[in-house]
């Protein structure tokens, strides 16, 4: 465990289901008895309720959500276990003291469903690091980058069909990375296209500096509206500017920076539309658009600001 940061005990419980690792948890915490409990996700309600419950009441219980189970555990075809994660995400509102969550429509779906929304606090997750700011290279095409899986909820699809759109634009080059090379079969087969498949850690920052412009085209529907966009942080920390669809806190964030564009609604012509009207705008304009988003990055997504968020919820008033 040469990882773990001074200071840190890590406890394990191991892999197991979700009864088996409360009991194990609770054991672990009689022992340790802290004053402030933080959970993470649905799983951790069952452990905070009954550890504030049954071993210590006044102790302050954080509960940290990810997401709404209901609408995540949609299709699985397990009515019942969904219905239980709904029940410990709403027995988690109640009894959390502080309740973190990702995003302000987060923050605004979730205000419906508890009291006292004032214990609701948003936090944006952070960059691993952030990177001093280079402008993108004046020279060649415009490139445009799309760095992230190709789950359908990604609206990758509606990217690619803006190139389809843009074929015969030799002004417009394209950039993909980030899913398994079996989706290839999805791309068109256009000159304008570059796959740069799966990235390493260290391939990641020069490949989004290489592109102009990065889009985040996430589908507006339940389970990404309520998410934090990381792609999007990942784009600004690059000190890029964006072309991003009006989905979580995606339009919030661009209208705070002024460092790109939101298009709505999501279609392959609007993202047309977008990337031209960029294209048009001076080198210089670009480039203040990519300077923007670096100082956002480093104003909203830095780990210190994260750390100082903590060290203010870690105490008993």
């Amino acid at each position: 465990m040469s990882s773990v940061p001074e200071g840190i005990t890590v406890k394990s419980v191991g892999i197991c289901g979700l009864i088996p690792f409360t009991r194990r948890a609770l054991r672990e915490l009689q022992v340790i008895h802290p004053d402030i409990l933080h959970g993470i996700t649905t799983a951790s309600i069952p452990t905070l309720f009954l550890y504030k419950w049954l071993v210590h009441p006044r102790a302050k219980i954080i509960f940290e959500m990810h997401g709404w189970a209901w609408f995540e555990m949609r299709g699985t075809g397990r009515f019942f276990l969904r219905m239980t994660f709904l029940l410990l995400d709403l027995l988690g509102l109640q009894v959390a003291d502080v309740i973190i969550v990702m995003s302000h429509t987060q923050k605004a779906f979730v205000s419906r469903w508890t009291f006292n929304s004032g214990r609701i606090l948003v936090l944006w997750g952070p960059v691993d690091s952030l990177p001093s700011f280079i402008p993108a290279s004046p020279e060649g095409p415009l490139v445009v980058g799309y760095l992230g899986n190709s789950s359908w909820w990604q609206g990758l699809h509606y990217l690619l069909n803006a190139t389809i759109l843009l074929k015969d634009d030799p002004s417009f080059e394209f950039w993909f990375a980030g899913f398994e090379a079996s989706d290839l079969e999805s791309i068109p087969r256009i000159p304008s296209i570059h796959y740069k498949g799966i990235l390493k850690d260290s391939e990641v920052l020069p490949f989004l500096r290489g592109c102009h412009v990065l889009v985040s085209p996430r589908v507006l529907e339940p389970v990404s509206n309520l998410q934090f966009p990381h792609k999007l942080s990942g784009y600004l920390s690059a000190g890029r500017p964006v072309v991003v669809s009006a989905t979580n806190d995606q339009p919030r964030i661009i209208a705070e920076a002024r460092c790109g564009f939101v298009i709505d609604p999501l279609n392959a012509e609007s993202l047309v539309h977008a990337l031209k009207k960029f294209s048009q705008l001076p080198r210089e304009e670009q480039q203040k658009m990519g300077e923007r988003s670096s100082l956002f990055a480093r104003e909203h997504f830095s780990p210190e600001i994260l750390t100082t968020a903590l060290k203010e919820l870690y105490v008993i008033e």
